[in-house]
């Protein structure tokens, strides 16, 4: 670990105690643009892996400031012992409503599409302002790259997608509130990893004339999303199929079955009813919305296979289980191999596995268990189930 000097940075330390976290004010040059943010580290020990990473991007107006002050991320931080990180957008100029405004936004599609043209010239990537954030602290501080993620609200969320879409290989999992996947990032990306996407059935900033709540009965909800949920499955490598579930304020559709070939990584998309325009955090609206992101990064629903031809020349034997190891074959010449349990919580880990191998199981339990194969230089990737006995 090497000394937290931070010699490259701004610094103010401030708020440092044993039962809070320390806030690290941070700023650093790229592009020409003073870029900033904030770092805060918990109080209690480094975990063995290194501090989970959680960046939090702000909405239209906001600043680092915005969610750092804000009841949330900081807080579970301390409690889970993870580093949250609040990253400041720059300002543009771009027009709303027939209004010309100047303000605060990540770029995006969500400002591409009403950029004052005076601002092309100058436009800059926020997907490197991140790269070149977590590389700081990484090489500060320790920080376990397996478990780096990203949330944000409004415009942030929006940002949140882009990141998904475009830094899959630094951030694990992403999940946000109140901002739509933008046709302008639309693509493929080269790493596809879990989404989350929640809105609030009175979000205004969905609200039309038409439609003076979010429609909320039966599944309307996706037929009012519909562009976007299917921009979204196209990119993660999903079917339309869903799981749903619901309690008394919310509605949760859960997409998780690969299209044909595809290594697919799930999409979820939730509804609450009667909420505003709001990142949730169980004191402005009763759902605590950085606990139930926290568990969906580290647990993740796991995609499924539609059974393609290349699940056909996948073998688990023997299947039930009933011995310490069991034999895998499949048809590339190598591959990732991930175990996780019946909760989702990853097991074991072999990579560059070639088309026939042993895995012990020794340690495992008698259960139920998912092997995921990833294929590392292609899109192909297969989920199969296997019992210990």
């Amino acid at each position: 670990m090497k000394p937290l000097t931070f010699s490259f940075l701004v610094l103010v330390l401030i708020n440092s105690s044993l039962f809070s976290q320390t806030k690290y004010d941070l700023s650093f040059s790229l592009d020409g643009y003073k870029r900033e943010y904030i770092v805060s580290v918990p109080t209690k020990n480094v975990p063995a892996n290194g501090w989970p990473l959680v960046m939090m991007m702000h909405g239209t107006s906001g600043d680092k400031d915005v969610f750092y002050n804000a009841k949330g991320w900081k807080e579970l931080g301390q409690e889970e012992n993870f580093i949250t990180v609040f990253p400041s957008s720059l300002r543009w100029c771009f027009t709303e409503n027939g209004i010309t405004k100047v303000n605060s936004r990540f770029v995006n599609g969500n400002l591409l599409d009403s950029l004052c043209p005076i601002e092309l010239p100058r436009l800059i990537s926020d997907i490197d302002f991140f790269r070149e954030l977590i590389k700081r602290i990484s090489e500060t501080i320790p920080v376990n790259k397996d478990k780096v993620f990203a949330t944000g609200f409004s415009n942030g969320c929006c940002m949140m997608f882009k990141t998904a879409m475009e830094a899959g290989d630094l951030f694990k999992a992403c999940a946000g509130t109140s901002g739509i996947y933008h046709q302008l990032d639309s693509i493929t990306p080269q790493n596809r990893v879990p989404i989350w996407f929640a809105v609030g059935t009175k979000d205004d900033r969905f609200i039309t004339e038409n439609f003076p709540v979010l429609p909320y009965g039966g599944d309307s909800l996706i037929v009012f999303f519909n562009k976007m949920i299917n921009r979204t499955l196209v990119s993660q490598g999903l079917t339309s199929k869903f799981k749903k579930t619901e309690t008394a304020i919310t509605k949760t559709y859960a997409y998780t079955e690969c299209l044909p070939g595809q290594l697919c990584e799930p999409f979820v998309l939730t509804g609450i009813k009667s909420m505003p325009h709001i990142y949730p955090n169980g004191s402005n609206f009763p759902i605590d919305g950085p606990a139930a992101f926290w568990e969906f990064f580290n647990n993740p629903p796991i995609s499924s296979s539609t059974g393609d031809y290349h699940t056909q020349k996948v073998k688990i034997f023997p299947n039930p289980a009933y011995q310490n190891t069991i034999q895998i074959s499949h048809p590339w010449e190598d591959a990732d191999i991930r175990i996780y349990n019946a909760l989702g919580h990853l097991i074991s880990l072999e990579n560059n596995v070639k088309t026939k191998t042993s895995l012990d199981i020794s340690s495992l339990s008698p259960d139920l268990y998912f092997v995921k194969l990833l294929h590392p230089a292609s899109q192909y990737g297969l989920t199969l189930k296997f019992i210990k006995i």
